[in-house]
């Protein structure tokens, strides 16, 4: 069991020598997000601030979400992916309407020869392919990866990526 992780990273995403460590507490496995609760406390929350009560009305149509690590992927790399005829199958619908997360998966190798694996697959195919990583998951896979938009791809470093093709 890990009790301490010590990191240390410098601007260039390079590791050097730990400055300090921190106590790490080992989770058995990811706890389940219960929206409702975590509703009641925002209300809470409020209704203390605010010293009255939060209105209740209709469900707001603004939803905010969080992806991990996924790749969007055009007709095309699909197919020399995946095999010729290939699509996806869906396996979960995301909160945009039509959207869903694929049961295929790819593995990504970077330029220092890690790999990150099971990289789902988001669907329906896009126009162009693109992968969306978190900063530590680009450090892992030895890519210099700017922080911008979703879709703004420009000028962004590229990696191996590997389906069962």
């Amino acid at each position: 069991m890990l009790d301490y992780l010590c990191i240390s990273v410098n601007r260039q995403g390079q590791f050097q020598d730990p400055l300090e460590c921190i106590r790490v507490t080992p989770i058995a496995s990811p706890p389940a997000v219960d929206h409702d609760r975590i509703a009641r406390i925002v209300a809470d929350v409020l209704r203390e601030r605010l010293d009255r009560p939060v209105p209740r009305g209709p469900r707001s149509p603004l939803v905010v979400n969080i992806s991990v690590r996924h790749m969007h992927i055009t007709p095309q790399h699909l197919e020399i992916l995946f095999g010729a005829g290939a699509t996806l199958t869906p396996l979960r619908p995301l909160y945009q309407e039509g959207q869903f997360a694929a049961e295929q998966t790819v593995d990504l190798v970077g330029p220092k020869r890690r790999m990150l694996q099971n990289v789902r697959i988001l669907g329906p195919p896009r126009p162009q392919s693109q992968i969306e990583l978190a900063f530590s998951d680009a450090i892992l896979l030895g890519i210099d990866v700017p922080v911008r938009m979703s879709g703004s791809i420009a000028g962004t470093p590229g990696c191996i990526v590997m389906g069962p093709k």
